[in-house]
């Protein structure tokens, strides 16, 4: 009976090696050979697209921390330019000078937002000018001695005590004619003399000088006195800026 059982298992595997050896299984093996390749591989990309995705998170994760960097290093440029002396709460955009015309100045602040019309323009502890208009990440901004520009501005007598916001002897407007710096309306009675210091106080509450009295007169009428400031800001020299925020 096991001779038979023997038997009828060697009929079987020759008959199968002789349909193999002409070709009889092809079909066969064809269909397993498609059905096996597509399980490999849907394992291959499986395998493929989990390693892509590692690779695609470890490009992330390192194009995050050379932003961080980035910011890191622009924050310490924005703290040096300014001085340690402003506000820790004070926002503060850089800007690459890009151009300047006359009285105004273009300034590119890539990767910045929130730059408002009206901002005030700065180079360490010098006022600038403020923001005319922007346009996406570019800024136009006004001179101090821009024709028509206005601003506030106090007369200190010395430069330690306008940056400590001590008490000043005089205020006034300073009006900007298309090339010098003049504040007006300095009320007669108030003393102020050549070698004083003028400021500003920024949308901040942080104060920015603006330069040394060079000229005492009378106004017009009498009623004021006005004086003739020597501006400390070179504009051509001029390739960062920041704007108060």
């Amino acid at each position: 009976m096991k001779t038979k059982k023997w038997l009828q298992i060697l009929a079987i595997g020759l008959f199968v090696l002789i349909a193999d050896k002409l070709g009889g299984l092809n079909p066969i093996k064809s269909g397993f050979s498609r059905l096996s390749g597509a399980t490999r591989a849907k394992i291959y990309q499986q395998k493929t697209m989990s390693s892509d995705g590692e690779e695609k998170l470890k490009r992330e994760l390192n194009s995050c921390q050379m932003r961080v960097l980035e910011l890191e290093e622009e924050n310490f440029r924005a703290r040096k330019l300014l001085g340690a002396a402003i506000k820790p709460k004070t926002k503060l955009a850089l800007g690459k000078v890009i151009g300047i015309s006359g009285s105004q100045i273009t300034v590119f602040a890539n990767g910045e937002d929130g730059i408002k019309t009206g901002a005030s323009v700065v180079t360490g502890r010098i006022l600038l000018g403020r923001v005319r208009s922007t346009v996406g990440q570019m800024a136009k901004a006004d001179f101090l001695n821009a024709l028509g520009f206005k601003i506030p501005v106090k007369i200190w007598l010395t430069r330690q005590l306008a940056e400590k916001k001590d008490p000043h002897l005089a205020e006034g407007i300073l009006v900007g004619d298309g090339k010098n710096l003049v504040v007006k309306e300095i009320l007669a009675t108030e003393k102020v003399a050549t070698g004083d210091w003028a400021g500003a106080v920024v949308e901040s509450g942080d104060v920015f000088l603006i330069g040394k009295v060079k000229k005492v007169f009378p106004s017009k009428d009498k009623v004021f006195q006005e004086v003739a400031v020597d501006w400390l800001a070179n504009p051509r020299e001029l390739l960062t800026v920041g704007i108060i925020k």
